[in-house]
């Protein structure tokens, strides 16, 4: 009976020790069809994450339970691959923008069907499309480069705002978010709208504390506190009290996002910026410190119901920095970064006819893994090329070589390593 007890304990603290070692990273793009991932949306009610990928190689992605499932012309109703902004509804249900050889729509899907808006079943304005957002059963607003239209979905038709027949300041509109019966408009070059019924108001770099009239993204907490993304900075908008608050002051933001339980905000452009709210400090992310690509232009951010920060840029990453929450599976996890470059010894060793080789670099860096006979002769180059911080391993194969000694040698800008393998026939 103690044994047992003994056991128990040990097998609860192991736990515990996993738990509170959950990774700050996970990288999912291998997991996608493509690595193309260029929006994102989370359905928090139901704890799912949607992307959308463009290209011929594109499609839709839905992840819940730890569980991906694609979609894309070939085995869904979609028609077309090139997903640009999708927004979620209450019910679950997903709007996107489909954007592709001339083929503009928007489209509402639920996984089984698909319902298709465009200028020829539909009063919408000519596309391009930027930007969506629904709310379900009431309205979905579309921004785009000619005005915004607005879908009622009781009469099921769209009413269209333009500079031409309102008080619209500009025709390019790269944000939308729905606040019950208010409509929120971002524009490209004259600042943030406000549309109640038939009043409008415009917030400008001028008029307010708006920081930029650039608007990138909106967002609305569940107290009606407004986040606005501009290309020069974040603000926090409490239209009730006209007060104005900033963040990232002069950074050249493309998306953001703020985690309404923790305040914790990220801005994104090359690789992107983390603003810790508990101490107030930033960090910045690329690939020296970070499993993103090298110069990846992060294009979307989106935080989910437990804190993690979901990435599109390069592929497709989640960050926690507390370690991520509730997703363990389909993942390469980095539970710490490498603090020196490192070779390992190959294995098995000795080895026949194949062997793996790892290594570990601290920073992205050009890298070349070669092996070698005893006599010093170049026998093959198994890598050469860019990689980013983490762990690699390979694969060598010595079918066609000789029983001996061989060596392998990793090299960088600032670091080279020879080790020795045995190979036995």
């Amino acid at each position: 009976m103690r044994n047992t007890i003994v056991v128990i304990a040990i097998a609860l603290l192991t736990a515990n020790a996993l738990e509170a070692q959950n990774p700050q990273w996970i990288n999912y793009t291998s997991q996608l069809p493509s690595p193309n991932a260029i929006s994102l949306a989370i359905d928090s009610i139901n704890n799912v994450v949607w992307v959308g990928r463009i290209s011929d190689s594109g499609g839709l992605s839905k992840f819940q339970n730890n569980t991906w499932t694609h979609y894309d012309t070939s085995n869904s109703p979609l028609p077309q691959n090139s997903i640009f902004g999708i927004s979620v509804d209450e019910d679950g249900v997903l709007y996107a923008i489909v954007n592709k050889s001339g083929f503009i729509s928007i489209l509402i899907f639920d996984g089984i069907s698909c319902q298709v808006y465009d200028t020829s079943n539909s009063n919408i304005l000519p596309g391009p499309y930027m930007s969506i957002d629904v709310s379900a059963g009431q309205y979905a607003i579309i921004g785009g480069v000619r005005g915004v239209s607005i879908l009622d979905f009781k009469t099921n038709s769209f009413t269209n705002y333009t500079p031409g027949n309102s008080q619209l300041p500009w025709q390019i509109i790269n944000a939308v978010a729905l606040e019950n019966n208010v409509k929120w408009i971002g524009t490209h070059a004259r600042g943030l709208v406000r549309l109640e019924d038939t009043t409008w108001t415009i917030y400008n770099s001028t008029n307010s504390g708006l920081v930029y009239n650039r608007v990138n993204k909106i967002q609305i907490t569940p107290d009606n506190i407004k986040w606005i993304t501009c290309l020069g900075g974040m603000n926090r908008f409490d239209d009730e009290l006209n007060n104005w608050d900033l963040y990232f002051n002069g950074a050249y933001i493309i998306p953001g996002a703020v985690d309404f339980k923790s305040g914790n905000k990220a801005a994104g452009h090359v690789g992107f910026s983390f603003f810790k709210s508990s101490d107030s400090t930033y960090t910045y992310f690329d690939y020296n410190n970070s499993p993103l690509p090298k110069y990846a232009v992060v294009s979307s951010l989106e935080f989910d119901n437990f804190g993690n920060l979901w990435i599109a840029g390069g592929g497709l990453y989640v960050y926690n920095e507390n370690g991520v929450v509730n997703i363990n599976n389909g993942g390469t996890y980095v539970t710490e970064f490498p603090k020196d470059f490192k070779l390992y010894q190959n294995y098995p060793n000795p080895f026949n006819p194949t062997t793996r080789i790892k290594y570990e670099i601290t920073k992205g860096t050009h890298i070349k893994l070669s092996i070698y006979d005893v006599n010093g002769k170049l026998i093959k180059i198994l890598e050469n090329g860019y990689r980013s911080i983490g762990d690699y391993e390979i694969s060598f194969d010595g079918s066609k070589l000789s029983s001996g000694a061989y060596f392998y040698k990793l090299e960088t800008e600032t670091y080279n390593e020879t080790k020795r393998m045995l190979l036995i026939k």
